[in-house]
């Protein structure tokens, strides 16, 4: 990843089908976060990474609902995923 962005935007892509995922770089100064993952037809999970790719926080919610975080992260660099659940048709 090699560009990372600050809070408040939104991103546009697509998902296709089980286990596709999009995720973007966040740069934060620190405090908490929150975090949503809204409009979707389908079951998608949101999850945050640290840049080495442990999952630091993430939700996953039956259906085609929408995926909401809130969290303290210390000042860093992460990434930001958006993953077609595993049961997810596309």
């Amino acid at each position: 990843m090699s560009t990372f962005t600050s809070p408040n935007w939104n991103l546009e892509g697509d998902i296709y089908g089980s286990g596709d995922q999009d995720g973007c770089g966040l740069e934060r100064s620190g405090g908490e976060i929150q975090l949503q993952a809204v409009g979707f037809k389908s079951d998608l999970d949101l999850f945050v990474t640290n840049v080495y790719g442990r999952e630091l926080h993430g939700a996953s919610t039956d259906g085609p609902r929408n995926e909401k975080l809130r969290f303290t992260l210390p000042a860093g660099r992460y990434v930001v995923f958006v993953r077609a659940s595993e049961d997810s048709a596309g």
